[in-house]
């Protein structure tokens, strides 16, 4: 099959396997061949594909790559997934073939349920391998298109100023709005971000495939913690189907949701859960860095393209993303402890004069 983009040259500038190290591919799909879609079939195809320029690039390096693992989840316990799974025409216990995964294990994990958070949640627990998880992806996906050479430079450039700001102010503007609405995010202390920048290098990394975006959890307000309340509020649209929806941010949570078609009830239920407090908070400000990626699904896709997204609660669940395609732009500006400004974005448009050359797309 022909690609559009060198899977070769994207694995070795993302996972630059190295003499010694082992690649597991990963590939979800019903065991019974009678329950196997064209989806799967589709899915299975591409890890040939990827799993091939895989082989030529570890022969090399001098590492290895294993047969596949097929594999079919029965139980999701908080102590591990469990499921069935065959490599090499041999039946394996799945969760025996994560629990050898170690240090010098490159996984990749093509799949149509994604397995990433299982497979974080081991890295945390101390196995320290690597992985690219594609969850949910198809073999012609725009994104692996990009340079991902500048991906990790553009992420350093966001993620610096992220680090530095006290906060980000997002200007939406657009189709449908009868004058801009504004959202001030509290970035004050954020430390945390997820290294979604297209190298994954290191014992214990992750990225998806397609990769590419800047990513921090903004202050929500804490009981005790000397920022005080948080100061993310305003309000920010979202356009569903044709329709508006207007979220009020106060206190890093959302206060209201205006508008009475059924897209913002659907919205109004997910936030407002009794059974889940946390998601009224905001949980994720997101800065796509991946100048392919569309702004369609799926999720992993979606939010690599270039604009921002932001995410509600623990889960991060976001309900937009306001890419070039969106009839809703941004501007973004981040704030200093100085009192100073710096606009890096218009329009859902990169200011390469301000961030450098490697935003010029």
């Amino acid at each position: 099959m022909a690609l559009n983009y060198d899977i070769k040259k994207v694995f070795t500038v993302t996972l630059n396997p190295m003499s010694g190290e082992n690649v597991v591919f990963l590939n979800d799909k019903p065991l019974d061949s009678a329950k196997v879609t064209a989806d799967h079939k589709a899915r299975e195809e591409m890890v040939r594909v990827w799993k091939g320029a895989m082989e030529e690039l570890a022969a090399e390096r001098n590492a290895s790559v294993e047969p596949v693992v097929f594999y079919e989840v029965t139980e999701k316990p908080a102590s591990g997934w469990k499921g069935k799974a065959m490599q090499d025409g041999r039946p394996v216990r799945l969760e025996e073939k994560l629990d050898r995964l170690g240090p010098n294990d490159i996984v990749v994990a093509v799949t149509q349920e994604s397995i990433t958070f299982e497979l974080m949640r081991r890295q945390a627990a101390g196995q320290m391998f690597r992985v690219a998880s594609a969850p949910g992806v198809v073999i012609d996906q725009k994104g692996f298109e990009a340079d991902y050479a500048a991906i990790p430079f553009r992420f350093k450039a966001l993620a610096e100023r992220i680090q530095a700001a006290d906060g980000a102010e997002i200007e939406f503007k657009g189709k449908g709005l009868e004058k801009p609405m504004k959202l001030h995010v509290d970035l004050r202390g954020v430390r945390y971000k997820y290294f979604e920048n297209g190298h994954c290098h290191d014992p214990g990394r992750l990225i998806n495939l397609p990769s590419g975006c800047a990513n921090c959890i903004p202050y929500r307000g804490e009981p005790g913690d000397r920022r005080g309340p948080s100061r993310t509020s305003g309000k920010a649209p979202v356009m569903k189907d044709g329709r508006l929806a207007v979220f009020a941010f106060k206190d890093g949570a959302v206060t209201e949701i205006s508008g009475e078609d059924a897209a913002t009830a659907e919205f109004r239920k997910a936030v407002f859960d009794p059974a889940a407090p946390d998601m009224k908070f905001l949980g994720k400000l997101g800065i796509g860095v991946n100048e392919r990626c569309e702004y369609k699904e799926p999720h992993v896709e979606k939010e690599k393209a270039v604009g921002i997204h932001w995410g509600m609660g623990n889960a991060k669940k976001f309900f937009t993303v306001y890419a070039r395609e969106n009839p809703i732009h941004v501007d973004l500006t981040f704030v200093f402890p100085n009192g100073s400004k710096e606009t890096v974005m218009r329009d859902s448009r990169f200011d390469a004069g301000v961030l450098g050359h490697h935003f010029k797309m």
